[in-house]
């Protein structure tokens, strides 16, 4: 499996083993350091030898255990059934478009910026993207993303890597994190041509 962490300074990928597995998350046997509660993408299976992207899901780090041998043994839950667990809050979802839950390695450039931080979204739709971020953006920052190569044939463009103008129409920050959700909307007359 390959787990894809979030840093500060962009994104740390892993390739390990799991201990076990079931249909709300996994155990891995770890010897860097984590957070509960910290946010991660996971590959299960993951194919080094595939040239193409292969599907990510959004996980969180339930608990983490010292081991007598050495090193931590890591709980991962799977953000999807945390999301759905009983007592969960339900969320208000205000969005005239449907999404679809995609993890997808994105690029995300802030106006005036030289260099764009490597993430990751949550969802994504015709118009718009949400995405996971520990960069601080504000409602109304004018951004570009740049999505993978043939990932999204549609208003994003055709898939070529260019990057497309957005703007920050909503940030949640997650409870006892650093990170932010960041939903970001296509700049109006850019949406039109598609």
């Amino acid at each position: 499996m390959r787990l894809r962490w979030p840093t500060p300074l962009g994104q740390f990928t892993d390739v390990t083993e799991t201990h076990d597995v079931c249909r709300s998350g996994l155990r891995i046997h770890r010897r860097e350091l984590c957070q509960a509660g910290a946010t991660l993408w996971v590959t299960l299976p993951f194919d080094s030898t595939l040239p193409l992207a292969q599907p990510e899901t959004l996980a969180r780090v339930a608990w983490v255990k010292e081991t007598p041998t050495g090193g931590l043994l890591v709980g991962i839950e799977f953000e999807a059934s945390s999301r759905s667990a009983v007592g969960a809050a339900p969320s208000v979802d205000r969005r005239r478009q449907k999404r679809v839950q995609l993890a997808l390695a994105i690029q995300v450039r802030p106006a005036g910026a030289p260099w764009p931080e490597e993430t990751m979204t949550v969802d994504i739709a015709e118009e718009g993207v949400l995405f996971s971020t520990a960069r601080l953006y504000w409602v109304g920052d004018s951004v570009h993303i740049t999505l993978p190569s043939g990932t999204i044939p549609s208003r994003w463009g055709t898939g070529t890597g260019a990057e497309v103008p957005a703007r920050v129409v909503r940030v949640t920050q997650q409870p006892g994190s650093v990170e932010q959700e960041v939903a970001v909307a296509l700049v109006p007359s850019f949406a039109r041509r598609g």
